[in-house]
């Protein structure tokens, strides 16, 4: 097995997710046996990999699997080893903190995952990075509805809404 058939493999799960409505839209699936699968399979080549291109990636989807598995505590744990791997690399630091700041927001520690969104919306602004903006007012605002705060939500919906119409997205 080589990096390139694992990393086509991840892109497949994408097929068995699905946004659970009667759970804040919190990303699932219905093909667990297939994300185990996967997640032994890159914890190998994890194991086999010393480019740190191929550990990054790598790390964060094995920590998105078991984000989706709801395994909270082995998310965390991988999104913490890939933000080690990009601190020095602003833009894949902000994307790592947004992940790990869904990890611990299904791990209804939503005050850590605000503080996260946060972060990465400094480091944004700092880094005078154009992408992701959209993408921290979404995740932050899902986590204020979990915590009943609908209005502060609402607005930032509206402004994920907005980017996203600039952007020419309408997903």
């Amino acid at each position: 097995m080589d990096f390139k058939m694992v990393k086509d493999n991840f892109q497949k799960i994408a097929e068995f997710i699905y946004f659970d409505e009667m759970n804040y839209l919190r990303e699932q699936t219905n093909a667990a046996n297939f994300v185990n699968e996967w997640i032994a399979d890159g914890i190998l080549m994890l194991q086999q990999t010393d480019n740190l291109d191929e550990k990054y990636f790598l790390l964060g989807a094995i920590g998105n699997c078991y984000r989706i598995l709801n395994c909270t505590s082995e998310a965390i744990l991988y999104f913490d080893k890939c933000l080690a791997l990009a601190e020095e690399i602003p833009k894949k630091k902000l994307v790592t903190l947004i992940r790990l700041g869904e990890a611990y927001k299904y791990n209804n520690q939503h005050d850590r995952a605000l503080s996260l969104f946060d972060e990465a919306h400094c480091i944004r602004v700092n880094y005078e990075i154009s992408d992701y903006e959209d993408f921290i007012y979404q995740h932050k605002a899902k986590c204020l509805i979990e915590l009943g705060e609908k209005e502060l939500a609402k607005e930032l919906l509206l402004k994920t809404l907005d980017i996203r119409n600039r952007k020419g997205e309408h997903s």
